[in-house]
């Protein structure tokens, strides 16, 4: 009513109807990828996902000599999150350890985790005592992460990206803004469409390499989805 531009960010696979009033009214709309915002507009800018990471990005630092190991998922145990994808692309008798980190928001879904785990015998545990402070200083232990959201980029996925973790996904949005298609990239293979694919094409590199593959996840990702850098962009936007 007074002239001022707005300005809406949104990022999420559910549209409302005051979303799309919000849209009408906006001047501009801002999201993390496509996908993450299910209104067609030609208003839309994608920015990233816009987290603040700075702890994440330290933690890896303070970490780089130490191993990592393992696959790790964070957020609530739910079957939006897909888990069950990745337990079952993996073989029975898979030795690395496998975490999922989240309260069970369904128990029935958790026990049916349980007993895919149990069945192909894979080394599956789940932690629900951790605070968020204590994430960085967790995500550093851990040598890969799972995503395993459709279209959707997950704020956990970009902690993890930026915590050095390496990435499993089949979703291009995520391995886009964390930085896993230019690792593909720079190994010269196309991005595999297959999970467990993805993990063995890393377990053959030295850890040398899986280092130097680690930092340029965090540095990507930070320069993708950093908040300060996703608040300057929409700044520039609605003023010019």
């Amino acid at each position: 009513m007074l002239g001022v531009k707005q300005g809406l960010w949104y990022a999420h696979a559910h549209k409302s109807i005051s979303l799309i009033l919000a849209a009408r009214i906006a001047n501009n709309l801002f999201t993390s990828a496509p996908g993450a915002f299910l209104i067609e507009s030609k208003k839309i800018s994608y920015l990233g996902q816009g987290v603040k990471i700075d702890d994440f990005q330290i933690a890896f630092k303070e970490s780089k000599n130490s191993y990592k190991s393992g696959i790790v998922s964070v957020g609530r145990i739910s079957p939006v999150k897909n888990l069950e994808i990745l337990l079952n692309s993996l073989p029975l008798d898979f030795v690395p350890k496998i975490e999922f980190l989240g309260g069970i928001e369904d128990s029935d879904y958790h026990a049916r985790l349980v007993a895919l785990g149990e069945k192909k015998n894979l080394a599956l545990t789940f932690n629900h005592a951790k605070t968020y402070s204590e994430i960085p200083n967790y995500l550093v232990n851990w040598r890969y992460y799972f995503c395993g959201t459709n279209v959707a980029v997950d704020k956990a996925v970009v902690e993890a990206a930026a915590a050095g973790c390496i990435v499993l996904s089949l979703n291009k949005n995520v391995l886009e803004l964390t930085g896993m298609n230019k690792v593909y990239q720079k190994l010269k293979i196309p991005i595999p469409d297959e999970l467990k694919v993805q993990f063995d094409t890393f377990e053959k590199l030295s850890e040398s390499q899986i280092h130097d593959i680690q930092l340029d996840i965090s540095t990507a990702t930070g320069e993708a989805n950093n908040v300060s850098n996703t608040t300057r962009k929409i700044f520039v936007k609605l003023t010019f």
